[in-house]
């Protein structure tokens, strides 16, 4: 029996609908109200200044914040209910991060960090996938440099790679 959720029978990857969030009990709202629907290979940014729940909405959308009213499917998920086990398959086997701050090992090469999580979540990426998605965004002659060895936006492009080297049904 697989712990793996299941794929999405719907054109969407991504719903939301009345999702709602505070971060204490009578707290201000957060979010409020918001619906959001992602297709696949559809890209969609999410803007506003500083403070307005950007990175709340999109920690939501993921699973990792669970939010206090409102509706999150996540590739056919719905994350409000779903166990933390199911929720760490989808985000495991579905779903991919690009964090602000990157979360890049600095004694690792640019290689070694986009076969990290693969290697964490026991599903190793070939060389040749490695080099190939270091490739797609830009990297190629770049796979033995470590992080300090790259400027900030191929740090960036490092970060993204290890993101597709798995071909999530979403990245965040």
């Amino acid at each position: 029996m697989s712990s793996a959720p299941p794929a999405s029978s719907s054109p969407d990857v991504l719903e939301v609908s009345g999702l709602e969030l505070r971060y204490s009990a009578h707290g201000p709202l957060v979010l409020r109200g918001v619906d959001l629907s992602v297709g696949a290979g559809e890209r969609v940014a999410v803007m506003g200044p500083s403070g307005s729940g950007k990175s709340t909405l999109l920690l939501c959308a993921a699973g990792l914040l669970r939010a206090g009213a409102g509706r999150v499917l996540l590739d056919g998920v719905d994350v409000a209910s779903a166990s933390e086990r199911t929720l760490t398959a989808m985000r495991r086997d579905r779903v991919a991060f690009v964090f602000q701050d990157l979360n890049l090992v600095e004694s690792l090469t640019a290689a070694q960090n986009v076969a990290l999580p693969g290697l964490l979540g026991g599903r190793a990426r070939s060389p040749g996938e490695v080099a190939g998605v270091l490739e797609r965004v830009g990297l190629a002659g770049l796979e033995d440099r470590l992080p300090s060895r790259l400027s900030g936006g191929q740090r960036q492009r490092v970060a993204v790679a290890r993101a597709l080297v798995s071909r999530p049904a979403m990245v965040f």
